[in-house]
């Protein structure tokens, strides 16, 4: 995934040209935390194989959840055997947890797969239920896959052979298991009202997730680059929207990029961002997207700087932004950024 880490020449150009080195800090903190007021509803149907329900930065989950310090939602594997994907679906409906709605997990890179088939063993082994389906009239067997919250169906871990549409009808995902010769955390397609070798399903609670502050950096990887100066206020609602702005300014030529914020990816302390150029004092790029990768150091405003990635310029950054590239990062000569 490395070959998207360099950024066009042509792109590169919109950010280089006539450009000193003036200094201005954008900085700004807004504190928010997930309301853990609440029990979560219909808590008492919850059952997972996990020992532990303590978790990472301080946070301790409700019996029965697993808070994934990664992505800051929570989990549950729900065991309930012979239940249909509809039945599944309808019951993660009904259930939240403070400001986190629940709905059946989606998976949206290597590392939520790797955690969830991590924390809940069973659930890979004896089949249960994920959240994805495929739109009726779709062409068989790979047309039209999403995930029920919208979410890019960008990542994918199938068994080798699925989906197959086999023996027909086969319209949603879950873990292919141990009975149908896997059972190692890849996925199979079946039908909706399938009940048998299906063990439970997965929930995941979505929680509300902001990233807001800026910064500044020199980009090394350009010659006789400027400052570039970053402002961030981005934020992923429980129902997986995002909402929020990216600023990027050159002071001395007085050159901005305003971007309207439509993906927010998180990973522990890394966050991708990526949206539309809506305005910019160069017309060329309104219209393009934008995608950087920020790192919270988690000390705090006076600490060592944030990292902030490369600024690729290009298209479908919401796929990039759900895969979390490993982009190239730079140093920040000051600034912060909170991730919480």
């Amino acid at each position: 995934m490395n070959n998207h880490s360099k950024q066009p020449e042509r792109d590169r150009r919109i950010s280089k040209t006539g450009f000193s080195s003036l200094l201005l800090i954008i900085v700004f903190m807004i504190a928010v935390s997930c309301d853990q007021s609440s029990l979560p509803t219909g808590s008492d149907m919850i059952e997972n194989d996990t020992a532990s329900m303590s978790s990472a930065k301080g946070k301790k989950a409700p019996e029965g959840l697993v808070y994934n310090e990664h992505n800051h939602n929570y989990y549950a594997a729900i065991a309930s055997n012979g239940i249909t994907w509809d039945e599944a679906n309808a019951a993660a409906q009904e259930l939240s947890y403070g400001k986190c709605q629940a709905h059946l997990a989606t998976i949206m890179s290597q590392n939520e797969q790797d955690w969830i088939a991590g924390t809940f063993p069973v659930a890979v082994t004896q089949g249960y239920w994920l959240g994805g389906t495929q739109a009726d009239g779709s062409v068989e067997p790979n047309g039209g896959w999403g995930w029920i919250t919208n979410e890019p169906f960008i990542y994918t871990n199938w068994t080798p052979g699925e989906p197959n549409n086999w023996p027909d009808n086969e319209e949603s995902i879950h873990f292919t298991p141990a009975s149908f010769g896997a059972g190692n955390g890849t996925w199979n397609d079946l039908q909706n009202e399938w009940r048998s070798n299906v063990g439970g399903y997965v929930l995941e609670y979505e929680c509300p997730t902001k990233v807001t502050g800026g910064g500044t950096v020199v980009r090394e990887d350009i010659e006789g680059s400027p400052r570039e100066v970053y402002g961030f206020n981005a934020q992923k609602m429980s129902d997986a929207t995002v909402k929020g702005q990216a600023e990027v300014h050159f002071p001395s030529d007085d050159l901005n990029f305003h971007v309207e914020v439509s993906c927010l990816s998180v990973h522990g302390n890394d966050a991708w961002i990526g949206g539309t150029i809506v305005s910019s004092d160069n017309p060329a790029a309104v219209g393009l997207e934008a995608l950087w990768r920020i790192t919270d150091n988690g000390q705090g405003k006076n600490a060592s700087p944030d990292r902030v990635s490369n600024f690729p310029i290009g298209e479908n950054v919401a796929d990039l932004c759900a895969l979390q590239l490993d982009l190239e990062t730079f140093e920040w000569d000051n600034g912060n950024v909170t991730i919480h």
